[in-house]
């Protein structure tokens, strides 16, 4: 079997197994209960806690995180923070048409009589998101929608004109999961500080920066990313963990608004019994990505390029979607690699490579049916007919798989364009 979707899941690695079960059978209790089993579980939950705000390089003094049971949780959570509460409505610019609430929406919203969409401009984004950010947005097409260029990434004279005084979120994924653009977050932070400081002067509310981080911690100095962020959400299942567990980071000044009532767990912001183990383990996995970060980079950002050689000269026809050249890793993760194959049906190519266990995909897995073609790739530039493959690389890969999976894909091409 050659597994080539590390974007879309990883296998758990050998120790974090281990670690894994060793949690599982001593932290069982409950860290809410107040006993001797329940303190033990709960001082373990704090530690990972604390392990996880270090290596993103922040405090419990300046931040909160909240453990959730995946990141399409975690980011739910940041977002609905920022969507608009009852009764509140989009006032439409003088020259803009006014476009009412879909049935029922308005009543949901607790307004009356002539009302009209909510605050669609107070979340920026673009089509890099993820689908848990995107199908979470209010939004209209052209309001909060921020283009993006050729090569993937956020236009950033787009971006700046898209804020008015009421945005008060942008959302911007660190590593696309589709074409592994690494976004300049940088960049976006100085425009937003700039911002910050005449909203401050103004007596008008701050403007947050929100990245799903999901794709990074491999691939990117998390300590970077928190730098330039305000908001941050993880996944332990792209990290060789097991699945389960999924993180949200902010800057202790927002005000989250918790999205499930019951206990007080994660300090009243998610309610339910944490998954000790699983924390504990996501916590070690991400310890571990961060600290053999170059090494891993080096290793499958070579096999990557080697395999991009591989298919140039036996498919010279076949294309790179998004930003791509050979060694950056600064600007396109090192394990990622999107192709656009002319004339095939993507059905066919998944099933003829499946057929040969090679497991690879079109896009996100999260995607319904995960066969048809994104809005992303759509935005990046219309081609004619044909196929896009999103192969994703990882440190167990080897370059006999690399090889072999070379050999299936000219062949399963040849097949299907005879």
């Amino acid at each position: 079997m050659i597994y080539l979707d590390y974007a879309g899941s990883t296998p758990v690695l050998p120790e974090l197994l281990e670690h894994f079960i060793a949690t599982t059978n001593k932290y069982w209790g409950n860290p809410s209960a107040i006993h001797p089993i329940g303190r033990l579980a709960k001082s373990e939950l704090e530690q990972s806690r604390l392990k996880v705000l270090d290596i993103l390089g922040v405090s419990r003094e300046t931040h909160n995180l909240v453990f959730t049971s995946n990141i399409t949780e975690a980011n739910h959570l940041a977002i609905q923070t920022f969507k608009p509460r009852n009764g509140e409505v989009y006032e439409p610019k003088a020259n803009e048409e006014k476009v009412p609430l879909v049935k029922g929406q308005a009543e949901r919203l607790g307004g009356n009589g002539e009302v009209y969409e909510p605050h669609t401009g107070n979340i920026l984004f673009s089509t890099l998101e993820h689908d848990s950010i995107l199908k979470n947005i209010i939004y209209r097409d052209g309001i909060n929608q921020v283009k993006i260029d050729p090569n993937g990434f956020i236009d950033l004279e787009n971006l700046e004109a898209k804020i008015t005084n009421n945005t008060k979120l942008i959302c911007i994924q660190s590593v696309n999961n589709e074409i592994g653009t690494i976004q300049p977050l940088k960049e976006i932070r100085a425009l937003v500080d700039k911002i910050n400081i005449f909203r401050t002067k103004q007596g008008i509310g701050k403007l947050y920066i929100f990245s799903d981080s999901a794709q990074a911690p491999y691939w990117i100095n998390l300590k970077e990313i928190m730098q330039n962020v305000d908001i941050l959400s993880l996944s332990s299942s792209k990290i060789y963990a097991p699945k389960g567990v999924g993180c949200l980071i902010l800057n202790k000044e927002i005000n989250l608004i918790p999205e499930a009532n019951g206990g007080n767990q994660e300090n009243g912001y998610r309610a339910g019994t944490e998954n000790v183990a699983g924390i504990s383990t996501f916590a070690k996995a991400l310890e571990i990505s961060q600290n053999n970060l170059e090494g891993n980079i080096k290793t499958v950002l070579e096999l990557r390029d080697y395999l991009v050689s591989l298919i140039n000269s036996s498919n010279p026809e076949i294309e790179i979607n998004g930003f791509f050249e050979k060694a950056n890793f600064k600007k396109r993760a090192a394990n990622n690699l999107n192709i656009f194959i002319p004339k095939i049906n993507i059905d066919q190519i998944l099933t003829f490579l499946s057929l040969n266990n090679v497991c690879v995909s079109s896009g996100s897995n999260c995607q319904s049916g995960a066969t048809k073609q994104s809005q992303l790739i759509n935005e990046l530039g219309n081609k004619e007919a044909g196929a896009n493959l999103r192969i994703t690389l990882g440190i167990l890969t080897k370059k006999e798989e690399i090889d072999e999976f070379a050999k299936i894909l000219s062949m399963s091409i040849q097949n299907l364009t005879a």
